[in-house]
């Protein structure tokens, strides 16, 4: 694995996963609507959802349009 790809992992692994409250903050939409959106998250159990901050922007810059 190249230097690269071990820093990449590694900011990876360090990332703070956000809760769907934070992930609303962010959007500006309540938490309920947070799970409605589609955006890609990791399953920590049955009844728990978090979100990656870079996954986020992802989804963020995937739906920005032009006037």
């Amino acid at each position: 694995m190249s230097q690269d790809a071990v820093s990449a992992e590694t900011t990876r692994q360090d990332e703070r996963l956000l809760t769907a409250t934070e992930v609303a903050a962010v959007l500006g939409v309540r938490p309920k609507r947070v799970y409605e959106l589609g955006i890609p998250c990791v399953r920590l159990s049955a009844r728990s959802l978090r979100w990656e901050r870079s996954a986020l922007a992802r989804w963020i810059e995937g739906r920005r349009s032009r006037p």
